[in-house]
């Protein structure tokens, strides 16, 4: 599953990269496991009750993907 890496800032979100991860079980605990593959690479994650936007995305083309917020820097 391809997971977008997203830098959410005051005002502006900048996309910073993907990776792709196996996943499994249903959209929440793929978002879940997401959070914790994006945390490892070296990003701190933005969770969505503070402001980010952890969700799966579901695409007309059937491109689908994970978004997990990361705080700047």
């Amino acid at each position: 599953m391809r997971v977008v890496i997203v830098e959410a800032g005051e005002g502006y979100t900048t996309k910073l990269g993907e990776i792709f991860c196996g996943l499994t079980g249903d959209e929440q605990g793929m978002v879940e496991q997401a959070q914790v593959a994006v945390a490892e690479c070296g990003f701190r994650v933005m969770p969505n009750d503070e402001g980010g936007c952890c969700e799966f995305q579901a695409t007309c083309d059937g491109d689908s993907y994970i978004a997990i917020s990361v705080y700047p820097g």
